[in-house]
């Protein structure tokens, strides 16, 4: 049992939780990943660090203060200068690689003050109803609101994009189930054509094919999940195999991503009209209802989703 100190400490943590989120964004539009990142040694000096910053009147104190707070959150080192006693340097780390400019940066979508309006309005639809979070926070769908707002729609790709090259690097090393694809494998709403692409790379045997329509990415909050595995169903060559990454709500997948699996089933609820996150379970019932057999989940792929597999069996 949590003492009440310690349950306290998880209080104000929920209460400051985004001095992480705003304090990472802020590290992120200095570059000070990339610079620690480019430097031989991995590790800098407050001040060679502001050196690389374009800035007009660089403020080093409150420069200093971010860089510890990110020390505490383990974003970076704080390593004794072997110069200078009593100066420190400050040191790279694997989080803090994964935050440069050439790999994940572009998950800060998630804290745009555009995606992040819908939040302030989850009490009053789980209250009245009626319109979703971010209908009522921007007046109308996400979907429609892309439309009209070019700039956001390539925020929110760039996102996207960023969110399935963190998902796909895991896939990739884990998951053998494309070593026994034969033939053509078609990508169903993948964006830009960079998963496939991906898949291609890895297994150049593979005939792939990205499948994306605009209109229906507009349409589908109104498209019945079970119509769409459908589809799927009647568009796979007997013998076909339909592959499903996504997060797996199952309380029985315990480990490192739990938590981060609940947020961001509220993710979809802040954004989406109907989106949720699903269990295995509940994949396998509707799996089944499309008419798939030899359904079998993979829950360790070392991310956040999980993997479903269900084939059309031969006839």
């Amino acid at each position: 049992m949590a003492s009440h100190a310690q349950n306290l400490a998880a209080l104000w943590e929920m209460a400051i939780g985004h001095a992480t989120s705003f304090g990472i964004k802020a590290a992120v539009f200095l570059r000070i990943p990339d610079i620690l990142s480019d430097s031989l040694e991995k590790s800098m000096s407050l001040e060679e660090i502001a050196a690389r910053l374009q800035g007009t009147n660089i403020q080093l104190a409150p420069l200093r203060r971010l860089l510890d707070y990110l020390v505490v959150k383990k974003v970076l080192l704080k390593i004794q200068s072997l110069e200078v006693p009593g100066e420190f340097k400050y040191g790279s780390t694997e989080l803090c690689e994964m935050l440069t400019e050439s790999k994940f940066a572009r998950l800060l979508m998630l804290q745009d003050e555009v995606v992040t309006s819908g939040w302030h309005h989850i009490h009053e639809f789980i209250l009245h109803g009626g319109e979703v979070p971010f209908q009522r926070a921007q007046g109308m769908f996400i979907w429609e609101y892309m439309e009209k707002n070019p700039e956001f729609l390539g925020l929110f790709s760039q996102g996207m994009v960023a969110i399935s090259n963190v998902t796909m690097d895991s896939v990739l090393q884990t998951y053998h189930g494309f070593d026994e694809i034969r033939g053509v494998l078609v990508d169903a709403g993948g964006g830009f054509g960079a998963d496939i692409g991906r898949v291609m790379e890895k297994y150049p045997h593979i005939a792939g094919v990205n499948y994306e329509l605009p209109h229906v990415a507009h349409a589908a909050p109104a498209i019945p999940v079970i119509l769409v595995l459908q589809n799927c169903y009647k568009a796979l060559p007997h013998g076909g195999k339909l592959i499903i990454v996504d997060i797996d709500m199952d309380p029985a997948e315990r480990g490192p991503f739990e938590s981060l699996k609940f947020a961001f089933d509220l993710v979809l609820l802040a954004l989406t009209k109907g989106g949720k996150e699903r269990t295995s379970v509940q994949f396998i019932e509707l799996l089944t209802q499309a008419q798939f057999s030899n359904i079998k989940t993979i829950g360790d792929v070392n991310c956040l989703c999980s993997i479903v597999e269900a084939h059309k069996l031969e006839t």
